[in-house]
């Protein structure tokens, strides 16, 4: 028999291709093993054709197994075949919803934004390449809502996905916001947060707003008047303290021409 693990298949990961033969304790290393790909021959005993791409393993009792490394869309859809001596067994991997899932690439992000003329949220979502369809739900005050599907388009494989979700309550700017998607797995959705604050819906805020845009600016004023009043006052104490040396100096000089004169008049006298 041929079986596939793990079952669900996903691309960039491994996969491995496990040969069972039946009426046989353990595998006899000296026949044949092959494995092949369509009508093309991949492993020949042990030796990939591609060493970075194929890894033969051999385990304990009745069972080998063909590893295929980082999957692509080259290696499914397609038959494989494992032969042990005469005898061989062929499967297809075949992708489905069921057994195959192209993850949300890594920069998907769930846009949350609000205008600041309406409160109401909005969740916007584009995946550009994604497989199965997504379901998708978003968590936010402890209630769960699912995200609309706007458009898809298929290629290939593949969806091409955009989804919305309006919040009709009208919500903080700090409430938390998660984003989940379910595939097979589910993954959870990094959130860009666009959200602008939106005052009307608190009066209290808006009144103090309105006081601090008022006072900030008066207070402002008065400190510029006091610091050019202070300015001002320096600017004449050094004035006067500068006349007052001068004054002084210029009678220090007067007494000192009277009193020469003094002596010169006693000396003639």
């Amino acid at each position: 028999t041929l079986d596939f693990q793990p079952e669900i298949i996903r691309i960039n990961k491994n996969i491995d291709i496990i040969c069972t033969v039946k009426g046989i304790a353990n595998i006899n290393r000296k026949l044949t093993r092959q494995w092949s790909k369509g009508p093309d021959l991949i492993c020949y005993n042990g030796h990939p054709i591609d060493p970075f791409k194929y890894t033969e393993i051999l385990t304990n009792g009745n069972q080998f197994k063909l590893q295929i490394n980082n999957v692509s869309e080259s290696d499914f859809n397609c038959k494989y075949q494992c032969r042990y001596g005469f005898e061989a067994r062929a499967k297809s991997i075949q992708s489905s919803k069921n057994n195959f899932e192209y993850p949300p690439a890594n920069e998907v992000r769930a846009i949350v934004h609000s205008n600041e003329s309406d409160p109401l949220l909005t969740i916007y979502m584009h995946f550009k390449k994604i497989f199965p369809m997504p379901r998708c739900t978003v968590l936010i005050e402890g209630s769960s809502r699912s995200l609309n599907i706007t458009s898809s388009k298929s290629f290939g494989n593949y969806y091409e996905v955009v989804l919305r979700h309006q919040y009709i309550d009208k919500l903080h700017c700090n409430e938390e916001v998660e984003v989940t998607c379910k595939l097979i797995k589910e993954y959870i959705i990094p959130t860009e947060d666009r959200r602008k604050c939106i005052l009307k819906e608190n009066p209290s805020n808006q009144i103090q707003v309105i006081i601090l845009s008022t006072c900030i600016p008066v207070v402002l004023l008065v400190l510029l008047i006091l610091f050019l009043r202070l300015k001002k006052y320096e600017k004449d104490t050094e004035i006067d303290s500068s006349k007052d040396k001068k004054f002084t100096e210029n009678q220090k000089k007067n007494l000192q021409e009277e009193s020469a004169n003094m002596l010169t008049q006693n000396r003639n006298d």
